[in-house]
């Protein structure tokens, strides 16, 4: 008779970890495809800058705000700064502000510190916001002039609302580089190799268990059938036991009743 083997069933612990981890994933998977959305459909307005909801994340990447003084607010090389689109009217000087600036004959955000504002208002009563700008580096390799290095506040940037991405609102590095990744397509990618990859993984680890998982069911079997034999056996050995001496009680019943049948037939002839 065949013998079927049963699948062994996972662990809860594995499949704890694997709704988990299949959560996670396809949390991940979303952020990323919505951040690449929303940033493909807002940019177009905004500069080819990213928008999500009113919060812009840019990566700095000049020293020209680089603290030189103790105890001055600044941003590192490589840091992420987050930046809010705010009514003009409500900035302030000595706020930090992110600008479209011309660098180079290309339009590039910059952030710097706000030192003065300016405000005119036309014959329709409109208002138009001027804000002058700078680094606080006083000794940049951004800002330098020929071998020197630059002094950045003296180097000023003027512009009007019209260029203006926003006020800094804060920092992070941790929410630069996750920024940078799920914004990326190789960040989708990655995030799609991921789950892949464990299939893979664990796929390679069920094959390589599985030789060991049929000697064992193997080996439970004939046990088991081996238990099975050995119980019929003694069944089987008992009952003919119990035959046999019923046989031999019966046998010798029989002899003495012929004995006893023959003895008084002996009695009648004398």
């Amino acid at each position: 008779m065949a013998e079927v083997k049963q699948k062994k069933e996972k662990s809860q612990a594995r499949k704890i970890i694997e709704w988990v981890g299949t959560g996670v994933l396809t949390l991940l998977i979303a952020l990323i495809v919505f951040f690449n959305v929303v940033g493909m459909v807002t940019r177009k307005d905004n500069y080819d800058v990213p928008n999500y909801f009113g919060i812009q994340t840019l990566v700095v990447l000049t020293d020209s705000m680089v603290p030189s003084e103790e105890g001055d607010k600044g941003y590192e090389v490589g840091s992420t700064v987050i930046v809010q689109k705010v009514d003009p009217s409500t900035i302030k000087v000595g706020d930090d502000l992110t600008f479209m600036w011309n660098v180079n004959g290309r339009l590039t955000p910059m952030t710097h510190r706000c030192s003065d504002i300016q405000t005119t208002t036309d014959a329709s009563g409109n208002i138009t916001y001027t804000f002058t700008c700078h680094g606080i580096n006083k000794k940049s390799e951004f800002c330098k002039i020929g071998d020197q290095y630059g002094d950045c506040t003296d180097q000023l940037q003027v512009f009007n609302q019209d260029v203006l991405l926003g006020k800094v609102i804060g920092k992070s590095a941790f929410l630069g580089f996750f920024y940078n990744f799920v914004s990326s397509w190789w960040g989708l990618l990655i995030m799609l190799l991921i789950p892949a990859l464990y299939l893979i993984i664990t796929s390679v680890i069920d094959i390589v268990k599985a030789p060991d998982e049929d000697k064992k069911v193997l080996v439970e079997g004939k046990e088991e059938k081996k238990d099975k034999n050995s119980s019929f056996d003694d069944e089987e050995r008992a009952r003919l036991k119990q035959e046999m001496l019923n046989q031999m009680i019966e046998e010798k019943m029989q002899a003495k009743l012929k004995e006893k049948q023959e003895k008084e037939n002996q009695e009648k002839q004398e």
